[in-house]
């Protein structure tokens, strides 16, 4: 019962954004974003985000984060 719910559901967000797909900037956006995957271009700006409006305690958490 949840299932199909769950299940309907994502096949109607998938029909709604099918036409969209088709769009060759929201197409080329979804290339770019797959290609960065988690690799180092998210850490650069998850890090960079810490230190620029990290507070008082930035340094602390650029330094877990670096270590992580």
């Amino acid at each position: 019962m949840v299932w199909q719910f769950i299940e309907a559901r994502d096949h109607r967000s998938h029909a709604a954004s099918q036409p969209l797909a088709r769009a060759a900037m929201v197409a080329r956006l979804m290339v770019w974003s797959s290609r960065l995957g988690d690799g180092w271009i998210w850490y650069t700006v998850g890090i960079t985000v810490v230190v620029v409006f990290g507070g008082d305690l930035r340094f602390i958490a650029f330094a877990a984060s670096a270590s992580a």
